[in-house]
């Protein structure tokens, strides 16, 4: 009696990614190996059985799923999702009365409060915000740039009143004020010639 073996029958095991910028390695375990790609696939042959996996991104990003167990009984293809991984950008203001919106724009986004918090959520990056003034308030910083780095950010505003200038009164002479002073001023010219007069009088009598 002749036995013949019979060679098992292997099937491909292909994980494919979706959301991994191009040339970012990532890598999959597979029962113990490991197999790593800069594309979007990476492949196994295996025979029929029960395979636990992992897989492992660059820093800054998620996976899902990141750990299972596969049944393999034919061809199987996993897909996978890969998403940024995001951090709280947290600006705190201090000085504002208590209620009083306040808004922050950060990389052309929008949010605004009436709490002393704004939240944005962001993943790794570099990014700019401005803070307009509220109500007579300016705020410092007023603009400027945050960068996220595995990690969350806060930033602390401080609003301080601006100080309000009132223009005072021009002193101005009425027409009514100043015709009175020239009438107060040619009647005392004419009493004074009227002394002189009367002085030049006394004179010539006494001559």
């Amino acid at each position: 009696l002749t036995i013949t073996p019979v060679s098992p029958t292997y099937y491909d095991v292909v994980f494919t990614e979706t959301g991994l910028p191009s040339g970012l390695q990532w890598s999959v375990t597979l029962n113990g190996t490991t197999e790593s790609s800069t594309s979007n696939q990476i492949a196994f042959k295996v025979i029929s059985g029960n395979y636990e996996y992992a897989i492992n991104v660059p820093s800054g990003y998620t996976v899902t799923p990141q750990t299972g167990t596969l049944t393999v009984t034919a061809n199987t293809t996993l897909s996978i999702t890969v998403v940024p991984m995001t951090y709280s950008v947290t600006f705190v203001e201090s000085g504002l009365p208590q209620g009083t919106q306040w808004f922050v724009y950060l990389n052309g986004r929008e949010e605004g409060s009436v709490g002393n918090e704004i939240v944005f959520n962001e993943s790794n990056g570099y990014y700019q915000f401005t803070i307009p003034s509220v109500n007579n308030y300016a705020p410092t910083p007023s603009s400027g740039n945050v960068t996220v780095s595995n990690g969350n950010v806060i930033i602390t505003v401080y609003f301080t009143q601006a100080p309000s200038y009132q223009s005072q009164p021009k002193q101005t002479i009425s027409i009514f004020n100043f015709n009175s002073l020239l009438i107060d001023l040619i009647i005392a010219i004419i009493i004074l010639l009227i002394v002189i007069a009367v002085i030049e009088a006394l004179k010539l009598r006494r001559k």
